[in-house]
C-alpha cells in the first residue's frame, strides 16, 4: 500500500469520527445552553403563577393543564383561574429539586416545589411534569401536571 493510499484511507476514517466527536460536543453544548433556558423558564413562572401577562408568555397557545377534577385545562382557562385564585401574600415557593431533559426541540422538567402561606405555616409538597417546545425561538410550556406530595408515607 502506497503512503497516498494510507493517508487517503486514514482520512476516510478519521474524518467522520473528528466530525461526530466536534458534533456530539456541539449538541451537548446546546443540550446545556437548552437546559439552562427551560430553568429559567420555570423560575419564572414560579415567580409569577398568578401573573397573567407572564403565563401568556410562558404558555404556549397550545398548553394543556390536567387537574385532580377530571378537567383539562386549556392556555386561557389555566391563566383565567390562576388570576382569579392568586397566591396570599404571605406566600413563599421554591424548587426542591428540579431536573431538565433536553430532547431536540423538547424539553422534559421534573421536580419538587416546596411551597408555604407563611413561615410559620407547614411546607406543602408538590410533583411535577412540565413539557416544554422550542418554539418562535423561546421554550414554552405545552403541558402541566402537578400532584401533592404525601407526606404521611
Amino acid at each position: 500500500m502506497t503512503k497516498r493510499n494510507i493517508t487517503l484511507l486514514l482520512s476516510t476514517l478519521l474524518i467522520p469520527l473528528i466530525h461526530k466527536t466536534s458534533g456530539d460536543a456541539l449538541r451537548s453544548q446546546r443540550a446545556d445552553v437548552d437546559r439552562a433556558a427551560v430553568v429559567a423558564v420555570e423560575n419564572d413562572w414560579l415567580s409569577h403563577l398568578s401573573d397573567g401577562p407572564s403565563l401568556n408568555r410562558i404558555l404556549a397557545d397550545d398548553f394543556m393543564h390536567p387537574v385532580p377534577k377530571g378537567l383539562f385545562l386549556n392556555k386561557q382557562e389555566h391563566i383565567q383561574w390562576a388570576v382569579e385564585h392568586p397566591r396570599p401574600a404571605g406566600w413563599r415557593a421554591r424548587f426542591d429539586k428540579l431536573e431538565v431533559r433536553v430532547y431536540g426541540a423538547t424539553a422534559i422538567a421534573n421536580g419538587i416545589v416546596e411551597a408555604s402561606d407563611s413561615p410559620e405555616a407547614k411546607l406543602r409538597r408538590t410533583i411535577f411534569t412540565d413539557v416544554f417546545v422550542y418554539r418562535d425561538n423561546r421554550w414554552q410550556a405545552v403541558n402541566a401536571q402537578e400532584n401533592e406530595i404525601d407526606n404521611g408515607r
